[in-house]
């Protein structure tokens, strides 16, 4: 369960990274 929402959270968080890279660019 844990893993999972460590998981969940880690692809939330690189989504956002991809989102923010496209805004400086």
């Amino acid at each position: 369960m844990f893993f999972y929402h460590t998981r969940r959270t880690c692809i939330l968080f690189y989504c956002i990274m991809q989102m923010v890279l496209f805004e400086s660019n």
